[in-house]
């Protein structure tokens, strides 16, 4: 069986716009990042790498897939 894949586009602090594939995120952590528009991630975002993404207050975090990014932190 294959993880569920959800992807995400963010937006950071300088404008730069960053493409995500969340692998096996929790629900409450999706519903969170719907209703709120954020998401935290360990580490810049370099395409290709794989950061934890997390939001505060739920402590079941998921892997996060940099697809791409545009912008002023194109890396």
């Amino acid at each position: 069986m294959s993880a569920a894949h959800h992807a995400v586009i963010a937006h950071t602090d300088d404008d730069t716009e960053v493409a995500l594939r969340l692998t096996a995120a929790d629900v409450s952590l999706l519903g969170a990042v719907w209703e709120t528009g954020g998401l935290w991630l360990a580490g810049d975002p370099v395409p290709g790498k794989a950061p934890a993404a997390g939001f505060p207050g739920y402590p079941q975090p998921a892997v996060a897939k940099v697809a791409a990014v545009s912008g002023s932190a194109r890396r």
